[in-house]
């Protein structure tokens, strides 16, 4: 974890390598020596891996963090171990596929409608239907701010994520970037799919957040702290401007 983190690894990666070695490699294969597992032992780990339950991709992520514990094992500088068992095995196909169900307007406006009552509920609606809209993942969304939205251009600049609780840079190279607003549902012009717009509920909904939050203009500096459902996730923070000013009004 050390040279890890002298790399710069990001929280995430951190988090999920501790939590590969804590919950499946140590208690599986922690009490061997590097060099005293085999291909076998690794294919043994595959198999209670997938009596319980977990997916392909997982497995795959999991194996290869011991991979990446073997190939930094065996460096010249090193030379823990002389071979890598998981170069002698087969990794699980990655389950594909190629449907996409989009919603629709209608069954957008219901995710809309269906936000928790409360005092950060025009609030909540917003981050839905940018969602929907925009495509974004749900770290970028909960860190956006007002100077991230280019209302004029209908474009939002994805800059930062938030992840296990503090703000980083996007999950990769090609996460920085700037996405525009859907004006249609993205499905294919079939049904209600390409009639309807959903920018009329975004107007609303931006004129509502601003109501509910007193304008976020005139509002100090300081993130906004709230708490929104998604699914079975509860989101925490939704980064609104720290000193950032509100939409502007052109």
């Amino acid at each position: 974890m050390g040279h890890l983190r002298a790399q710069g690894r990001k929280r995430a990666t951190l988090a999920a390598v501790e939590s590969t070695f804590r919950v499946w490699l140590d208690p599986q294969l922690g009490d061997r020596a590097l060099d005293g597992i085999t291909p076998e032992d690794v294919e043994d780990l595959m198999r209670a891996m997938t009596a319980a339950k977990v997916g392909g991709k997982s497995i795959r992520n999991y194996i290869g963090t011991l991979s990446a514990l073997y190939r930094f094992a065996m460096h010249p500088r090193r030379r823990w171990a002389t071979t890598n068992p998981v170069d002698a095995i087969d990794l699980p196909p990655i389950e594909t596929t190629t449907e996409i169900h989009y919603l629709t307007v209608t069954e957008v406006e219901a995710l809309a409608s269906a936000a928790v009552a409360g005092e950060h509920q025009a609030l909540d609606r917003a981050l839905y239907v940018t969602a929907a809209m925009t495509g974004l993942r749900q770290g970028e969304l909960i860190a956006l701010r007002w100077s991230d939205v280019d209302w004029t251009a209908q474009r939002i600049r994805v800059r930062r994520t938030y992840v296990l609780g503090e703000f980083d840079t996007p999950k990769s190279r090609r996460s920085p970037r700037a996405t525009a607003f859907r004006r249609q549902s993205p499905g294919p012009p079939s049904g209600d799919r390409g009639g309807s717009t959903l920018m009329p509920m975004v107007d609303h909904l931006r004129r509502s957040a601003l109501s509910a939050t007193g304008g976020l203009r005139e509002r100090p500096p300081g993130l906004v702290v709230h708490r929104a459902q998604v699914g079975r996730d509860e989101l925490a923070v939704v980064g609104l401007a720290r000193g950032g000013a509100g939409p502007s009004s052109r």
